[in-house]
């Protein structure tokens, strides 16, 4: 998890870094010079675009601590058999997108192998992590849910974030909503939940609960 924590604080600080500008743009009466650029559309793309940086730190980093699960498991050499049920229905759940017709039957024979090798972290997550992907995570793998239902910016920063990528609303549309009230208010849930999803995380791999209890 360490790894895991770098990297997060890494890409906050960028975030915050951005963020800090465009602010300072948004309350400059003259961001910057030239008679041919539309200053007022100008704040309105990087308010926007902000929104796209912050989902993409939301994504990465709860991608990564999945990752960090997965991980955990290579290192420690745990078998199918000594995972937890819920961890069994991830590992089988995976097997099935590489392989679905072909599923042993003798379960309880399956090798190490299984538990990693069919981890696929890119088809995890596209452009659909919000509190409740988070909730669903946490049930899935049995780790502390990180109370997302405190966090409900997220919906609204995932749902803006897939309106521009595929061209439902234009950066000047979503831009134009925007303050330096509603950014801040981003910025510091998404900070929140994902410190406290990577907490979570952190001790469900330091007490083993990925493992089958006796």
């Amino acid at each position: 998890m360490e790894q895991v924590k770098r990297i997060y604080d890494e890409r906050v600080a960028e975030i915050e870094n951005y963020l800090r500008f465009v602010l300072r743009v948004v309350d400059d009466t003259n961001p910057v010079e030239g008679a041919d650029i539309d200053k007022d559309s100008l704040r309105k793309t990087l308010k926007a675009t902000a929104v796209l940086v912050l989902y993409n730190l939301l994504e990465a980093t709860v991608r990564e601590v999945v990752q960090a699960i997965f991980d955990e498991l290579k290192v420690r050499k745990v078998s199918y058999d000594d995972c937890s049920d819920l961890v069994k229905r991830i590992v089988l759940e995976n097997h099935k997108k590489h392989n679905p017709s072909k599923i042993q039957a003798q379960l309880d024979e399956i090798a190490f192998d299984i538990v990693h090798k069919t981890f696929n972290s890119d088809a995890l997550f596209s452009g659909n992590v919000d509190g409740r992907k988070i909730r669903e995570a946490a049930k899935d793998f049995g780790f502390k849910d990180p109370s997302t239902g405190r966090y409900p910016h997220l919906l609204t920063i995932k749902n803006a974030r897939n309106n521009l990528a595929h061209g439902f609303i234009s950066f000047n549309d979503l831009g134009k909503d925007l303050d330096k009230t509603s950014l801040t208010a981003y910025m510091s849930q998404v900070k929140d939940v994902l410190k406290e999803t990577i907490e979570n995380v952190e001790e469900y791999i330091k007490t083993a609960a990925y493992r089958k209890t006796a």
